[in-house]
């Protein structure tokens, strides 16, 4: 037996491997292509564009891993079905379960990955790539506040790509007033600090206003990361959803939706193989009984994990409460093709 679900196991892991790298392969090179006119016209920098696709990759993975697991199944079970070698194991006494121990071991392994991806690699991976994209990619404007010391400063338009900034706003302030409300059309920032150039200057510290202008100002506290560090993105983990499920009474919907997908979408894969095993190891030893059930296996993964976003959705949009509904359908989904398994 031993042998057996080695060879099973060997089979399996060369088959998902091989449908991991090009189902990221193909998200790269879609994604890449859809994004090649925003690249060529802010022109991006390659290691840039390099970046945002590593940092994005472990959300990606986490997204794709139960449609891979489940294509690999559906590959692996059913070219064994195809050639007759299940057909030679139940001969010898095996049965369908037994057959697909190797797989099970491999799901329960992957759902314990995805919980530790989803919860402690995403949430600051993604938020990279948010970041990457927003500020090298697409090349966004903002209104970006900053703060050093006793002075403030709001950029409402900033060229990440070029270093300038565009209608600037600088205040400097005592603990109880505001000394001074500087105004510029243009900046650039170098390694010296932000340069202002031609601001106007409003001097409020005296009992009189004074209005004053200057060829450049140099604002030395302020650099490029000190606008950069304030566009933060939030991925929360489990942890950080329960925390505000306690802490705030309101949108605990919200939180309580988000807290059951991450666990269900990473037990999905457990969840949604009885049916993958029911639909393979029947396959008969004709190619297009092999291409037609691998293709409804598909299908039916897909109509799984889509039937959980929608329940995500209704969650989130305060039409149902996601524990009940989910939970049902996938005890029912998961005890309906084991019974199916069970009599084959």
């Amino acid at each position: 037996m031993k042998l057996i679900y080695n060879y099973i196991a060997k089979r399996f892991i060369k088959i998902f491997l091989l449908v991991f790298i090009s189902a990221l392969s193909l998200f790269y090179v879609i994604d890449f292509f859809n994004n090649l006119s925003t690249i060529i016209s802010n022109k991006v920098k390659l290691s840039f564009a390099l970046s945002y696709y590593l940092a994005y990759t472990p959300k990606m993975a986490y997204i794709l891993l139960p449609f891979i697991f489940s294509i690999s199944t559906l590959i692996t079970l059913g070219y064994m079905a195809y050639t007759n070698e299940i057909l030679a194991m139940k001969n010898s006494g095996i049965s369908t379960l037994k057959i697909a121990k190797p797989i099970y071991t491999i799901a329960i392994f992957l759902v314990f990955f995805m919980i530790a991806l989803d919860n402690f690699i995403v949430p600051y991976t993604y938020d990279k790539a948010l970041l990457i994209r927003e500020i090298y990619i697409e090349n966004k404007n903002q209104n970006l506040w900053a703060k050093e010391g006793d002075t403030f400063v709001k950029i409402n338009s900033i060229f990440y790509n070029q270093k300038l900034a565009s209608d600037i706003e600088a205040y400097i302030v005592n603990p109880d007033s505001i000394k001074k409300v500087i105004f510029s059309n243009m900046g650039k920032f170098t390694k010296s600090g932000l340069i202002l150039e031609k601001p106007t200057i409003i001097d409020l510290s005296k009992s009189s206003i004074n209005l004053s202008s200057k060829d450049s100002l140099r604002l030395s506290e302020f650099n490029f990361i000190s606008f950069v560090k304030g566009l933060e993105y939030q991925t929360p983990n489990i942890i950080e959803l329960y925390k505000k499920y306690l802490s705030i009474k309101h949108n605990r919907f919200l939180y309580v939706s988000e807290i059951v997908f991450k666990i269900v979408y990473a037990l999905s894969i457990i969840a949604i193989l009885p049916c993958l095993i029911f639909m393979s190891t029947n396959i008969s030893a004709r190619k297009d009984d092999f291409v037609r059930k691998v293709f409804l296996g598909t299908l039916y993964s897909l109509a799984f994990l889509g039937i959980l976003m929608l329940f995500n959705a209704m969650a989130q949009s305060k039409i149902i409460n996601p524990i009940f509904p989910v939970t049902g359908f996938i005890l029912i989904w998961f005890f309906y093709f084991l019974k199916k398994v069970l009599e084959n």
